[in-house]
């Protein structure tokens, strides 16, 4: 099919939801309104959906629902990740215009800031990063006991993805942390895991380990001193940059670090159809207010029920009582995935489907594996443009 000659982006689903009113039951119980010129800023982006809708330009809808519903979901978060998010964006919205236009240009601009960056960095769309599966242990072909299989692969041995791969599945028991499924690349090394399986009339599969955080984001961060200097002072790529501006350097700093994108809180084991629900916003987890406890929220009815018919575990199957998971570890090295990361993915999740961002991706996504060629009349440039800027360096607000 030759796309070149179509409109680039011509949504029909993506402005669905609209920003509640200032007035609204939804605003007012939310408390933002307690936070210094967030009645202001929240004004500001009304004012910018309301020209946007006017002028039907689709992309602008999205942009200022993206900002006004990250700023929203970021502050119904604020006991895990602060007020600093919903301050950082209340300033930007508030800026001088000067550069961009009008108030209204400063929203746009900084819903695409936030689409294009923190969104996009916690939603991996592709089989991309697909790696080998290793061999747990390739010098021994089985463990007596399941405790020194475990012990084994949690040993402080690296950080890069085989390495931490192993720990979390050794975290996780070796199972998908939601259906309770066994690995079963990891089952021919433990007769105790075999006997736990057929005990509890378990299935196995191949379990998937799933970044929270994508792995693309930190590409060519830390992978020299040079770049580290640069990274540290005024631009940063684009989640990196926004993780310190939310106030969260110690993640930035960790995930900066060479591979630390693949630390093990940074990290799930999921069954394949879980695992690409997480990476495309259909699943995520809300936290209940109790330690590593966390509510299974999905997209579509049809994922929970997916879930509650084949889950072996007893939180998450039959019907009724929400799905819940608890996120534990009592292993030396190998915590539970970071409740901070958990939060902004769902905050992605939600914004993304309030938004329209997940149908602008999806588009995107679609456009680009159907356009083999650029126009030569430039009518590709906002293809090529919105592929490019997840990568793009972004110059961090002081």
């Amino acid at each position: 099919m030759d796309t070149s000659t179509q409109t680039p982006f011509e949504w029909e689903t993506i402005t669905k939801t609209s920003l509640p009113a200032l007035e609204s039951p939804r605003f007012r119980e939310s408390g933002l309104h307690k936070l210094p010129n967030a009645v202001s800023m929240y004004e500001r982006i009304l004012q910018g959906e309301a020209r946007a809708i006017q002028d039907e330009a689709n992309e602008n809808i999205m942009l200022a629902r993206v900002v006004g519903h990250l700023v929203l979901e970021l502050y119904a978060r604020r006991g895990i990740l602060g007020n600093r998010p919903c301050e950082t964006i209340i300033d930007e919205v508030m800026r001088s215009p000067t550069g961009y236009g009008d108030g209204d240009n400063v929203v746009f601009e900084v819903g695409r800031q936030y689409r294009d960056h923190l969104i996009r960095g916690f939603r991996t769309s592709t089989e991309l990063y697909r790696y080998p599966s290793p061999s747990l242990h390739p010098s021994r072909p089985s463990y007596d006991k399941l405790e020194d299989m475990t012990r084994d692969l949690t040993k402080p041995s690296g950080k890069d993805y085989r390495t931490t791969r192993k720990k979390a599945l050794a975290r996780d028991g070796f199972r998908c942390m939601i259906t309770g499924y066994f690995d079963r690349r990891s089952l021919k090394y433990s007769a105790e895991l075999q006997r736990m399986k057929e005990t509890l009339n378990g299935i196995s599969l191949n379990i998937e380990t799933s970044h929270i955080l994508n792995e693309s984001t930190t590409q060519g961060v830390g992978t020299g001193e040079e770049s580290s200097v640069v990274n540290k002072t005024h631009f940063a790529p684009g989640v990196m940059a926004i993780l310190r501006q939310f106030g969260l350097e110690h993640l930035s700093l960790a995930l900066e670090a060479v591979d630390g994108v693949h630390q093990i809180w940074n990290l799930l084991s999921l069954e394949l159809n879980l695992h690409s629900d997480l990476g495309r916003f259909n699943l995520w987890f809300e936290s209940t207010g109790e330690p590593n406890c966390y509510k299974v929220c999905v997209s579509d009815m049809t994922i929970e029920q997916h879930i509650r018919r084949i889950s072996t575990r007893p939180e998450t199957s039959g019907s009724g009582a929400p799905l819940a998971v608890e996120f534990r570890s009592d292993l030396q090295g190998a915590p539970p995935p970071d409740p901070q990361l958990l939060a902004l993915h769902a905050t992605c999740a939600r914004v993304a489907h309030m938004s329209g961002a997940t149908e602008f991706f999806d588009r995107l996504e679609w456009e680009a594996e159907e356009t083999n060629v650029l126009a030569p009349d430039g009518s590709s440039a906002h293809l090529l443009s919105s592929l490019m800027s997840p990568y793009a360096y972004i110059q961090e607000v002081t």
